[in-house]
């Protein structure tokens, strides 16, 4: 996989440009609608943020900035990613089966078609997903998960026109071969992590595409602090 990319088309984040990479492979977060309070989150935000901006001033090599910004993404993405394992309030209806199926069927519904998919792990109030050969906007992917899972979702409920997903989703450009073991691993070993299952093969809600044994690497994930 190359860390270099042809910009496919410019997209917005925040009111920022923000370029979807050509051939990218894209690890990605989206989570119930009230699964986090916002204030939890943006101070998380804004940690991070700090920390990057220290980082920048450090006056380390370009080499060194770049392994220090990775294993600071790493850290905060699993800070978060406990918020979400180890918030008991909210929403947390994903880990019901008939739920868990409308979603993962949504997410298989185009593989092959619009994307491939790498892996998924539905969590009780989150999913994460990482793919690749998208063939539209990451962002409209998405979305279109989004929308016609809540409508099965609320369906099944009998709660039509309720808010299921928070419109902001988290995707982060894999870098390299070991970024995608990373986010890979991490994401086959969420079940693990919460304690839910012993070994990811147990849970029922967690899939991985065949061929992509070698980037199951579970030593990356003993290495995220700071």
């Amino acid at each position: 996989m190359s860390e270099t990319y042809r910009p496919k088309h410019l997209r917005y984040r925040r009111n920022l440009p923000h370029w979807q990479a050509q051939d990218g492979v894209y690890a990605t977060v989206f989570r119930l609608k009230g699964s986090l309070p916002k204030e939890v989150v943006e101070r998380l935000k804004e940690e991070r943020t700090e920390m990057e901006q220290f980082l920048y001033k450090e006056g380390l090599s370009e080499e060194e900035t770049k392994l220090k910004l990775q294993k600071m993404r790493r850290f905060y993405f699993g800070k978060f990613d406990d918020l979400l394992d180890n918030n008991h309030t909210g929403p947390h209806f994903l880990k019901e089966p008939a739920v868990a199926k409308i979603v993962a069927d949504c997410i298989m519904h185009f593989d092959k078609k619009r994307y491939k998919v790498i892996d998924y792990t539905i969590m009780s109030n989150h999913v994460h997903l990482t793919f690749y050969k998208l063939t539209k906007e990451i962002g409209d992917l998405l979305g279109s998960m989004k929308k016609f899972s809540a409508r099965q979702i609320n369906l099944l409920h009998k709660t039509v026109g309720r808010n299921v997903w928070l419109t902001e989703t988290y995707d982060h450009l894999v870098r390299d071969r070991e970024d995608l073991a990373f986010y890979h691993t991490y994401t086959l070993e969420n079940a693990v992590k919460a304690q839910i299952v012993d070994y990811w093969e147990d849970y029922p809600y967690t899939y991985a595409r065949p061929g992509f044994e070698a980037f199951y690497q579970p030593h990356l994930l003993s290495n995220t602090t700071l």
